[in-house]
């Protein structure tokens, strides 16, 4: 699951060039997701807004570049 997970994030990397995080999801899932939509979840209060990239990038499974 996590290698298929950091291969999407790859392909999503390469297809616009941002930076995706893979990160677990509350039901056991692994969810690869950029800056834009980790600002989506936090206004729609899924994501504590106290949560920063810094603690994004240690946290997180996998990062692209």
């Amino acid at each position: 699951m996590l290698r298929r997970a950091t291969k999407l994030a790859d392909l999503r990397h390469k297809a616009d060039g941002k930076r995706y995080y893979v990160l677990p999801d509350f039901n056991g899932d692994l969810r690869v997701l950029n800056s834009k939509e980790i600002d989506a979840l936090k206004r729609a209060k899924v994501m504590d807004k106290q949560v920063s990239f810094y603690y994004l990038i240690n946290e997180s499974l996998y990062h692209t570049k």
